[in-house]
């Protein structure tokens, strides 16, 4: 789970028209805003040529250097990808999501201990932050470590989020590879899912 930082005050009209506007005149927002159009359908190439021209145009645009290193994570491109999140945390060191989205590539890598190190960063500056939970639990997963999987795949249950579907999913199949109670932690996240869908507050 990544976050893809927009600029909202541009709004999607300006999005959408984007590939209008004569490039001598466009801004690193207009950039930005085109690398994220051609990023959402998947043509990576382009929203790397985008969100680099911005950078070029406003060097300490830190959103740019996060969403390109989600692209470049989403290539497989896992080196740059991480170098692009870490310039991002080196311009804006209390944003949490970048602290997730370099996680990310380093879970992508199949660097776990690295990934967790970023996600409780990431925690430790929005102890809410559903996304870097489920993402921490993911990596303790992959490392085997499955009640630790299971204790931040439980958080996730109890916050308000759409997520919360993926994190009862994820709670089931770490509780499957406990031995012994597995199968008695596998049923308690059956109950707590079917609990949680019956009631007003989901």
């Amino acid at each position: 789970m990544r976050r893809v930082l927009k600029i909202a005050c541009l709004g999607i009209g300006l999005v959408l028209g984007m590939a209008a506007l004569a490039a001598a005149g466009m801004t690193a927002a207009d950039y930005f805003n085109r690398g994220l159009a051609h990023q959402n359908k998947g043509e990576y190439d382009q929203a790397i040529a985008n969100y680099t021209k911005a950078i070029e145009l406003k060097p300490d645009f830190a959103e740019a250097y996060n969403n390109r290193g989600n692209v470049y994570d989403d290539m497989g491109k896992y080196d740059l990808a991480i170098a692009d999140e870490t310039k991002a945390i080196e311009l804006d060191p209390e944003d949490a999501g970048h602290y997730n989205n370099r996680g990310v590539a380093y879970k992508d890598k199949g660097e776990y201990d690295k990934a967790i190190a970023d996600y409780n960063k990431a925690i430790e500056l929005k102890p809410d932050y559903a996304e870097a939970y489920l993402n921490r639990g993911v990596s303790y997963y992959l490392l085997g470590k499955f009640l630790e999987a299971i204790d931040d795949f439980k958080k996730v249950t109890n916050l308000k989020t759409p997520i919360r579907e993926y994190a009862f999913l994820w709670w089931v199949n770490a509780a499957a590879r406990l031995a012994p109670g597995g199968e008695k932690e596998a049923l308690a996240a059956l109950a707590a899912y079917v609990k949680a869908h019956t009631s007003s507050a989901w």
